[in-house]
């Protein structure tokens, strides 16, 4: 029976946890870290500066799941808040 190879371009966003990918990189061969440092060096990282505005946004659509008490969700909202606060 012959054998059909098919390539496909699918485009999906996960999140990773930051210890799978502290796992991936201890995994490194010693020449692979020295070049993902240097890419690391020579490229900037793109930040998005966190808005005020989308605290009741976040809050919003905590809310809409109907699984968060609404002590959790005016903690939340106070943490961001302080968060915010604190980084501007």
């Amino acid at each position: 029976m012959p054998i059909i190879t098919i390539k496909e371009k699918i485009t999906k966003t996960i999140d990773i946890p930051l210890n799978a990918i502290y796992q991936i990189i201890d995994n490194l061969s010693e020449d692979e870290r020295y070049s993902l440092i240097e890419r690391l060096k020579s490229r900037s990282v793109r930040l998005k500066k966190f808005k005020n505005d989308n605290i009741q946004k976040i809050v919003s659509d905590f809310q809409k799941t109907d699984i968060y008490e609404d002590d959790f969700l005016k903690d939340m909202e106070t943490g961001l808040i302080k968060l915010w606060e604190q980084r501007f």
